[in-house]
């Protein structure tokens, strides 16, 4: 299997089912059109019996993935009909992958932000590189947080570390993604 979109591929490997954020001049930037893609490569992938494992990783060297696309936030979110419309799509992809008949992967490399970081506590397991970095700037956007993205946050890294996630703006090296539970192993990057 080997599906393309112009910013999100879906391809097998033997038994892993791989999917990629590729938009890496855009610091692979999560559009409608990536998010809406993701329940249905899912649900490829899990009607696929050859498949065990799906992993989901960014394309290029700086980013798994800095959120969502928020150049295009004027037109998606608007209005609270459109923010809400909005909501929907991007809770369907992060429930796609937190729903997922098989163990799901993501492979963390520079910047996991906002939108990648929902992405990456809706996969099973999350490794990252040393280079890693991670932050939520909804409060910093002025943007509520998705009630489900921080409920799977919280049973990730407990409410303390959460509430300091979702309320500070702060960024997290790959150590203290590590310290805070949010990621299994930092593997030492090639750069």
């Amino acid at each position: 299997m080997s599906t393309e979109n112009a910013t999100i591929l879906a391809s097998t490997t033997g038994p892993i089912g791989w999917i990629t954020f590729n938009d890496p001049g855009k610091h692979n930037a999560i559009s409608m059109a990536m998010a809406q893609a993701v329940p249905d490569i899912i649900r490829a992938f899990e009607l696929d019996t050859a498949i065990r494992v799906v992993v989901v990783r960014g394309a290029g060297e700086r980013a798994f993935t800095a959120g969502s696309n928020i150049s295009s936030f004027d037109t998606v979110r608007g209005n609270a009909e459109q923010n809400h419309h909005y909501h929907q799509i991007n809770e369907s992809a992060y429930n796609a992958v937190y729903y997922c008949a098989k163990p799901t992967i993501t492979m963390i490399h520079g910047y996991c932000i906002g939108g990648g970081l929902d992405f990456a506590t809706s996969c099973d397991i999350r490794l990252c590189s040393d280079n890693a970095v991670f932050a939520i700037p909804a409060v910093h956007l002025g943007l509520g947080y998705g009630y489900e993205g921080q409920i799977r946050m919280n049973r990730i890294v407990g409410p303390s570390s959460g509430r300091d996630i979702f309320f500070t703006d702060r960024q997290y090296s790959a150590e203290e993604a590590l310290t805070m539970g949010l990621v299994l192993v930092p593997v030492t990057s090639d750069h």
